[in-house]
């Protein structure tokens, strides 16, 4: 599998899906219709290999929706880099705080309501709340 990304724009508010692009450990950068860009590294979300339940793809930093007894469970892709076996993707729950993911089924059941850039308000406000509980924020998001 070749390797895919998407990277967010904030100053056009855009979410880039480049076919080539070149990438080091600061920046990505990539040719356009509206000439060669580059963003830092932080701003690229990599393409996980999975799809949702409707077949959109998965890419870190996607909103999922699960419904777990009766109510919806939202999650955000993450990427854990620290892992032995390199990189590893895994799920932090949004609204819930004792609802641990079952990964089958959220890629399963799950649909993915947008990403940490673009989504309804409501959820980009929990996973504002959520990050602001954490040590440091991961993600800007204009709020």
């Amino acid at each position: 599998m070749l390797l895919k990304i998407r990277v967010w724009d904030p100053v056009n508010e855009k979410m880039w899906y480049p076919e080539m692009f070149e990438i080091d450990s600061t920046n990505v950068s990539f040719p356009t219709d509206e000439g060669h860009l580059t963003f830092p590294i932080t701003n690229v979300m990599m393409f996980t290999g999975l799809k949702d339940f409707v077949g959109v793809e998965d890419y870190v930093g996607n909103i999922w929706r699960v419904t777990y007894e009766n109510r919806y469970v939202y999650y955000v892709r993450e990427v854990d880099e620290d892992n032995w076996q390199g990189y590893i993707f895994d799920f932090a729950c949004l609204n819930e705080k004792h609802v641990l993911p079952v990964h089958s089924c959220v890629t399963e059941q799950g649909v993915i309501v947008g990403n940490i850039y673009e989504a309804p308000q409501e959820i980009l406000n929990m996973y504002k709340e959520s990050i602001d509980k954490e040590s440091g924020v991961k993600y800007e998001i204009k709020t």
